[in-house]
């Protein structure tokens, strides 16, 4: 169990920078990074296939994913935000196997190692189902990618801290052991050309997303020392 203030003896004393358990605010203090991890359904492409905008090249499916970039577009922005405010750097990446390891062992891993994660729950249509013009996303997205869930059944054992997302169609189809938890459900327009999303609580996720970033990286921080 990690040393806090709660849980320390009552013999010992614990002492943090900055005072107490607040954040050092000192601007030339460089505090210790974190990672946020994303688990999601990954969109597949074949060879031939390109964006209206983009020309593929062989070896960046992950450059011309709509589902990683709408993710990205939603939570990285807050990731540079918290970043420059706290002189701390965020590593925002993908959930995937490291290479050269057995495929769940590293995912196992990556899990244990990030201090947030965020995962979404949608099945990602493979590219070539995806609608030439703008659609809803009711009309596109159907299921659940069940290597999320599973991502997330392992991510709340370790008591990690979590984002939930999922389609606010397919919402109710989410298993029931997962409906105690907070959810952040959303609507959108998906194409071709890239996935629009937009949160039922916008401020209320980027508040939340924020607030476990800071969280983070103070328990990261905290300098604990312990007094006989």
């Amino acid at each position: 169990m990690k040393d806090t203030a709660a849980n320390l003896p009552p013999n010992k004393k614990a002492t943090a920078k900055n005072g107490g358990f607040s954040m050092i605010d000192n601007e030339k203090t460089t505090l210790r990074g974190i990672t946020v991890a994303v688990g999601y359904g990954w969109q597949k492409f074949d060879e031939s296939e390109t964006s209206s905008q983009d020309k593929k090249p062989k070896g960046y499916d992950v450059l011309y994913d709509a589902f990683w970039k709408s993710i990205k577009s939603k939570f990285q922005p807050k990731c540079e935000g918290v970043e420059k405010s706290l002189n701390a750097k965020i590593s925002f990446k993908r959930l995937r196997a490291s290479h050269g390891k057995l495929v769940w062992n590293s995912i196992l891993k990556n899990i244990n190692n990030a201090d947030v994660l965020v995962f979404d729950v949608a099945a990602a249509p493979d590219v070539r189902a995806m609608p030439k013009d703008r659609s809803d996303i009711k009309d596109v997205i159907k299921s659940f990618n069940y290597n999320v869930l599973v991502e997330i059944g392992v991510a709340l054992g370790l008591d990690k801290r979590v984002v939930l997302m999922c389609p606010d169609h397919l919402f109710e189809k989410v298993p029931s052991d997962l409906k105690g938890y907070l959810w952040t459900k959303y609507t959108g327009e998906i194409s071709k050309d890239g996935f629009e999303r937009c949160f039922c609580d916008e401020r209320g996720i980027q508040n939340a997303f924020m607030g476990m970033l800071r969280e983070a990286i103070q328990e990261k921080n905290i300098e604990i020392e312990i007094e006989e």
